[in-house]
């Protein structure tokens, strides 16, 4: 449900914002708001995939007792960081605009000679860095809650043990010192 619902939140600013070539004049076939969502969802779900096969994987090799669905709930649970890496770009590039504003350097260019032939306007280089900034951070609270995730449980039993251990009886003399 939170892959969903992340993949819903990154495709309504594509859909309507028309970043993407979307229906309009001259386009025979866009990309429809539920092509972005399953894409998007597919891309998360691939990617938390990936993770539970990582998390596994390392499990194993160190002798953890982590189990498959152990690592399923880990990496389930971890989902709702991928929600912050839609929220973000939602709100990083508006605070961005406003710090170009307040610096006033909206008309500089950052030139890139003798290497290469044009500038770059600072306002891109401020929402471009703003945006890839914002899903490495959602990727980021989605690996820590991962990390914190498998920390926890990585020693956890499943089952109770089949022969419960015997507790040792508790002697009924008093301590050396006790004040009875």
């Amino acid at each position: 449900m939170n892959l969903l619902l992340t993949a819903i939140i990154i495709a309504l600013p594509l859909f309507n914002i028309h970043i993407l070539p979307l229906r309009g004049p001259g386009t025979r076939a866009g990309v429809s708001f539920v092509t972005l969502t399953v894409v998007g969802f597919l891309t998360l779900a691939t990617l938390t995939w990936i993770e539970y096969l990582g998390i596994r994987f390392f499990a194993a090799r160190r002798r953890w007792r982590l189990t498959p669905v152990a690592a399923k709930e880990i990496c389930s649970h971890a989902t709702v960081g991928w929600i912050l890496s839609a929220l973000f770009p939602l709100l990083l590039p508006p605070a961005m605009f406003a710090l170009i504003d307040a610096l006033n350097i909206s008309h500089n260019r950052f030139t890139l000679r003798p290497g290469l032939p044009f500038d770059i306007a600072y306002d891109l280089i401020f929402i471009g860095g703003s945006l890839l900034l914002s899903y490495l951070s959602g990727l980021f609270a989605f690996e820590w809650l991962v990390y914190r995730g498998v920390r926890a449980n990585r020693f956890a039993n499943v089952h109770p043990p089949a022969h419960p251990t015997p507790i040792p009886a508790q002697s009924n003399t008093p301590h050396a010192d006790s004040n009875s």
